[in-house]
């Protein structure tokens, strides 16, 4: 619960990417899925899960057709109608939020993209970016072409593992669930 309220302020008060991570069965996925389902009312959340052959226009793709489900956007279209979707949110008073789980497994040209959409701007309109991913991503994001764009762009929140008692709630909940 205290990661999930330090992201939804992040995402409120801060112009920054965030970036979570954890190690791998950490519930780093859980906290995406809260996160979405716990949005505020003037919150555009889509959630993208990650895998390594995304490319910038399939993550495009992925996000705008979350955002904008009512358009019929083909993937070619994607990334140029990311900045149109920026100025309708601008309009309508919605706060676009981004929310990519297995971040890490990104490539270096698709991280690149995601960091160069931060920075787009209609007027004081942007993506919020909450990035979910194990600890490898802070050494590819420490490599040149991302490094300088990463300098002061970017927040960082470590989540620490379950201890046992939390295993179990977390299981139980699941179960629960299912």
């Amino acid at each position: 619960n205290r990661r999930l309220k330090q992201a939804k302020q992040h995402i409120k008060t801060s112009e920054r990417v965030l970036i979570i991570s954890a190690c791998s069965g950490s519930g780093k996925s859980l906290l995406a899925e809260k996160l979405i389902i716990l949005k505020e009312a003037d919150w555009r959340v889509s959630l993208t899960r990650s895998s390594s052959d995304m490319e910038p226009d399939a993550i495009a793709h992925s996000i705008i057709k979350q955002l904008w489900p009512d358009k019929d956007i083909q993937i070619a279209q994607s990334i140029s109608m990311m900045h149109k979707y920026l100025e309708t949110a601008h309009k309508e008073q919605m706060l676009p939020v981004i929310v990519i789980d297995d971040a890490d497994k990104l490539s270096f040209t698709s991280l690149q993209f995601i960091l160069q959409l931060a920075d787009l701007r209609y007027n004081d309109s942007f993506f919020r970016f909450v990035l979910f991913a194990n600890e490898s991503i802070t050494a590819t994001i420490a490599k040149p072409g991302l490094v300088e764009l990463a300098d002061g762009t970017i927040e960082s929140l470590s989540m620490p593992s379950f201890s046992r008692e939390q295993l179990g709630a977390y299981l139980k909940y699941r179960f629960s669930s299912c």
